[in-house]
């Protein structure tokens, strides 16, 4: 569990640093949801989710980092290791399909 905290406090730091270009940044995006769902998975509490994003005191980081918690915890918990890995893998490429979406509607003048 240690670890785990550990990988997300990490994965949260990482990306509040900007990230130089979009594709970057949704990259940033997937390893983010990636995390969030691990920990999902492996039994973090949601509680203990949320207090690792609101410590990284970076409003949009905080905005998106909630969007994704409450996504996250809305999804079955899994207690086999495949499905475990299946859900975290989905999750994050769902997340950065997201991400291009949005990107993509921002070039059109959406």
């Amino acid at each position: 569990m240690k670890r785990l905290l550990l990988a997300a406090t990490l994965t949260v730091a990482s990306l509040s640093a900007n990230a130089s270009d979009k594709d970057e940044y949704c990259n940033l995006i997937y390893g983010y949801a990636e995390t969030i769902m691990n920990a999902r998975q492996n039994g973090l509490p949601m509680p203990k989710m949320r207090q690792i994003v609101k410590n990284t005191n970076d409003d949009a980081l905080i905005s998106i980092g909630d969007s994704l918690i409450e996504w996250a915890y809305s999804q079955p918990k899994y207690h086999s290791e495949e499905l475990q890995k299946y859900s975290t893998n989905r999750f994050a490429e769902r997340a950065y399909y997201g991400c291009k979406e949005v990107e993509r509607g921002k070039k059109k003048g959406a």
